[in-house]
């Protein structure tokens, strides 16, 4: 974070206000477009609630993180993006690889630089981190439910954290990395995160109408964002190119399928 303020201000001073006419080049389009793309880098603050039961007092922090984090996130983005787009052309960012870090040598030189791949370093580690946290919490609470064997429950006898959970989380990030197609698992990890997105919006807009459901946190301006969050989540699903969102919903029916069985099995020895 502090490299990042370091690029916003000493940036700002060097904007060329000029390239940033015209502001949508090509429209708006290819920015819903992309907004599907990139939806994975706000994927980090649902993470905050597989943690809930690690959480002091999770009523009033749990919503708090979530909400403080997003909005102060967002702010840092779009801050960042406009002083690199007003430093350097987007057809020239366009071309390489590391945006962030070659605009930064224009006018920190090449310490700036460095400094960038670092703070780019030091973000996907805590990033990875936090992925790895949240995947093996969810494995260990399926694991509770019977929806995964019961050694992904299993915790450490000195760190009390779900062991196997996160060794096999760890193992089928491993297997994507190999692949390193990492347009294609963005793409793929939009896709299984904004459908149930969809579906997550849908349920808050029915639990309101249940008496008995009295959380001690409830969704501002509700029914309204619910609704806007599910029909946004549908729009930007559609923008995910057909070939992977094929790929994505392969890996969405075995688990459907799986769940399915095991409903099928708990009934019948019930």
């Amino acid at each position: 974070l502090i490299i990042l303020g370091i690029y916003i201000l000493t940036g700002w001073r060097v904007i060329d206000t000029t390239l940033h006419t015209p502001f949508f080049p090509y429209g708006w389009p290819p920015v819903i477009r992309m907004a599907s793309f990139l939806f994975i880098s706000f994927l980090g603050f649902e993470l905050i609630a597989t943690a809930g039961e690690e959480i002091k007092n999770p009523r009033m922090n749990l919503p708090l993180a979530t909400i403080v984090s997003v909005v102060l996130v967002t702010i840092l983005y779009v801050l960042i993006i406009y002083v690199t787009t007003g430093i350097q052309s987007y057809y020239d960012l366009g071309e390489t690889s590391t945006p962030i870090a070659d605009t930064a040598q224009l006018f920190m030189g090449p310490i700036g630089g460095w400094l960038m791949v670092l703070a780019g370093v030091l973000a996907t580690v805590s990033s990875a981190n936090g992925s790895i946290m949240a995947a093996s919490r969810v494995s260990f609470a399926m694991s509770r439910d019977n929806l995964l064997p019961s050694s992904f429950g299993d915790l450490h006898r000195t760190l009390k954290t779900p062991v196997n959970a996160m060794l096999s989380t760890g193992v089928i990030i491993m297997i994507a990395i190999v692949r390193g197609d990492i347009e294609w698992l963005a793409e793929a990890a939009g896709f299984l995160h904004l459908y149930p997105f969809f579906f997550v919006n849908l349920a808050l807009l029915r639990l309101r109408e249940y008496s008995w459901y009295k959380p001690a946190f409830r969704v501002p301006f509700g029914p309204i964002v619910p609704t806007l969050g599910a029909v946004f989540s549908l729009l930007l699903l559609f923008q995910i190119h057909s070939a992977d969102m094929v790929i994505a919903i392969s890996l969405v029916l075995p688990g459907l399928l799986y769940y399915g069985l095991s409903q099928m099995i708990s009934l019948h020895f019930i």
